[in-house]
């Protein structure tokens, strides 16, 4: 039973790992503005593009993630850079209670 019980903990064990690391952290993401707030929805946004190849992992590490907008007209929005740090290469996010989006 002892035995048993050892193999079943080992398999929880490695189920919660392959999570956790399909899941990791973005590097540079945890930098962010408000990170304490909107973290899993920062992460999640900067998933997205990556996985659009809008950015690379280096642009987050080199911003420091997401930084809220102070523009007029921008209310509940955050930027990062991709690519480089010109008005060009700025992207904005809207954050809500319940997601983030990219609004540009």
């Amino acid at each position: 039973m002892r035995r048993r019980a050892h193999f079943a903990s080992l398999f929880v064990a490695a189920i919660i790992a392959t999570a956790a690391s399909a899941q990791a952290p973005v590097p540079g993401i945890s930098d962010s503005e408000h990170y304490g707030i909107h973290g899993p929805k920062f992460e999640a946004i900067a998933r997205e593009l990556l996985a659009k190849r809008r950015c690379k992992e280096a642009d987050f590490k080199e911003v420091g993630g997401f930084w809220k907008s102070t523009e007029p007209g921008r209310p509940g929005q955050y930027f990062t850079y991709c690519g480089g740090m010109t008005l060009s290469n700025k992207i904005y996010v809207r954050v809500s209670t319940d997601k983030a989006e990219v609004v540009n």
